[in-house]
């Protein structure tokens, strides 16, 4: 419904004004546990992809957090690969440098550097399913 309201529907109408400037000033104010939140619905429901566009591309910030949220191996790899993949949509060019650290220890660790006892070999496994989207985005960024 917010995603919505961020556009000129079929008909031609929009949100009143005052709808669309508060709900544009709570955006920009949004933090990383929100931006998180729209990233689990989009990953649950690929449909609201052009929502969560809109929306994250109303942060300012947003993607400061997403860089965060796809840097956090403790975040759940579907949440991660959603975090990659807007940040190529809305082409937040400063995640660019936590995208190539990421990138780099991935392939680090995927053409046979020791990884750390600590890190369970399938979680390894599966962060390497990260590596496509990152090369796609990254592909994405520098073209701009």
């Amino acid at each position: 419904v917010l995603g919505e309201l961020l556009i000129i529907d079929e008909r031609g109408t929009q949100a009143p004004d005052a709808v669309r400037r508060h709900l544009i000033s709570y955006l920009a104010q949004m933090r990383t546990r929100p931006v998180f939140c729209l990233l689990q619905a989009a990953s649950t429901q690929p449909a609201l992809e052009a929502h969560v566009t809109r929306l994250l591309n109303a942060c300012p910030h947003a993607g400061t957090h997403l860089a965060e949220i796809f840097s956090d191996r403790g975040v759940p790899l579907a949440v991660r690969q959603q975090a990659v993949h807007f940040v190529g949509q809305v082409g937040f060019l400063e995640a660019i440098p936590a995208l190539e650290r990421l990138a780099a220890r991935l392939e680090a660790r995927r053409n046979g550097q020791v990884t750390m006892p600590f890190v369970s070999s399938a979680s390894a496994q599966e962060e390497n399913e990260l590596l496509p989207e990152i090369s796609q985005t990254l592909w994405m960024l520098h073209a701009v």
